[in-house]
């Protein structure tokens, strides 16, 4: 998951700190649910433990309600 996440951070570090730092308060439901997501996700494919299985599962699917709740927010906005 580390080695992943150094990854992510080397290619597109600055693009992550430009947009963190431009609208993070806006945002910021956004961004946990999308860090929460790969965190677990990560998790999730590197392990074999079943009580790590489920705490990122349980992870994984509060991340995708955070994401879910900002993309409504979002449509109902554009709706309105």
């Amino acid at each position: 998951a580390f080695a992943f996440m150094a990854t992510l951070l080397k290619r597109h570090g600055q693009a992550v700190i430009t947009e963190l730092f431009g609208s993070f308060r806006l945002n910021i439901d956004l961004y946990v649910g999308l860090f929460l997501a790969f965190i677990s996700s990560a998790f999730l494919i590197q392990s074999d433990n079943t009580v790590v299985i489920v705490l990122s599962s349980i992870t994984f699917l509060v991340a995708l309600a955070l994401i879910a709740r900002r993309i409504m927010r979002y449509f109902r906005r554009l709706l309105t």
